[in-house]
């Protein structure tokens, strides 16, 4: 079985309705100029546009969670221990020596490789 891609299916059937809409423009134009092979021929980007739509429309859904990124973000505070930049999950400090090994944060699964060059964070400050 070929691996599974996830693509924005809005931005498809926006991007389908924009080429129908061209497909149209050129239809009528060919009409007005009594162009009868390159009317017929819009006239079946149309349809098949059409088809598209309904395919696009129909096909089966999976669920799908965006990827939250996040980084443990150092604590000199009182507490001494790293925080989740998203929720703010603190490692407990029996475990402040495994944080290189996880990769995500246990409490909202948040994938541990950002860094501040590829993700916003709602607040990376220490606390």
């Amino acid at each position: 079985m070929a691996d599974v891609r996830l693509i924005d299916a809005n931005a498809l059937l926006d991007f389908i309705s924009d080429e129908r809409k061209e497909a149209a423009d050129n239809k009528n134009h060919e009409k007005m100029r009594g162009n009868d092979y390159e009317m017929h021929f819009w006239s079946g980007a149309l349809v098949q546009a059409r088809w598209i739509r309904q395919y696009v429309n129909e096909a089966p859904t999976i669920d799908a969670a965006p990827v939250v990124h996040a980084r443990w973000v150092p604590n000199h505070g009182s507490y001494g221990t790293p925080h989740c930049s998203n929720c703010k999950w603190r490692i407990p400090y029996s475990e402040d020596s495994t944080l290189d090994a996880r990769s995500f944060c246990p409490n909202c699964g948040a994938k541990m490789d950002a860094t501040d060059n590829n993700v916003g964070h709602k607040d990376d400050k220490e606390d």
